[in-house]
């Protein structure tokens, strides 16, 4: 049994409104409750405001890029 590591790409994403910050969380709540962890890539300037100002940058591991979140595990799988 190992830890569920949740990649989320926000690459696409101009915006993050106060019903994705929501959504994250609520999705967060379960991955955590699971024994997992949300790890961000990819936001952009204006999204990486928003995660810095709601406080998510303090709550969850934040990467500019896919490879970048892929260096912190030897045997990362993507599924």
């Amino acid at each position: 049994k190992g830890t569920i590591y949740v990649i989320l790409d926000l690459s696409e994403l101009t915006f993050l409104s106060s019903p994705g910050v929501k959504m994250i969380g609520k999705h967060n709540n379960i991955i955590q409750s699971l024994g997992g962890e949300i790890l961000i890539v990819g936001a952009k300037r204006f999204v990486n405001n928003i995660l810095k100002l709601t406080g998510m940058d303090q709550k969850y591991k934040i990467f500019n890029t896919l490879d970048d979140a892929e260096l912190l595990f030897d045997n990362l799988v993507l599924f």
